[in-house]
């Protein structure tokens, strides 16, 4: 693909790439998002391929049949977990290493207590069960964890 040059010297991309980027923008795929309660929310928001969960949140959370009075309140509470049948394990895993790295480079803004929960569940996951003999601050002072 080559890159065309504007009057003021910027690249520009082709037209085919703009309207294949415009398209996806504009697409509108039927989604459901299907809640605790066995309540389906069907909704076709434009963009869908490119839709943020904080958008598709506030789409479901608009839904007159769940008697929400205040969705404010409610999207600062529930959160949407994206699921679909196409997460299979390895993918899965790819993804939480993409989350763990872009949390250890700070990349991911966060509470203090979420960065010391989510340190616990680390830890859990790769040492196990916390044991006094076995997790000493010596353990930690000569391991991998430690920062020198």
């Amino acid at each position: 693909m080559v890159l065309g040059a504007s009057p003021s010297g910027r690249r520009s991309l082709p037209d085919g790439v703009l309207w294949a980027s415009f398209f996806l923008l504009m697409v509108v795929i039927p989604t459901c998002v299907y809640l605790m309660s066995r309540i389906a929310v069907h909704m076709e928001i434009e963009g869908t391929a490119q839709c943020p969960s904080q958008v598709m949140l506030a789409a479901a959370l608009g839904c007159e049949e769940l008697g929400i009075a205040n969705k404010l309140l409610a999207q600062s509470i529930f959160g949407l977990w994206m699921t679909s049948s196409l997460l299979d394990p390895r993918i899965l895993e790819l993804l939480y290493e993409e989350a763990r790295h872009n949390v250890l480079m700070g990349r991911y803004i966060m509470e203090p207590a979420h960065s010391i929960m989510l340190g616990g569940i680390q830890a859990r996951v790769e040492l196990g069960p916390y044991n006094s003999h076995t997790h000493t601050i010596g353990y930690f002072r000569q391991s991998e964890f430690s920062n020198n």
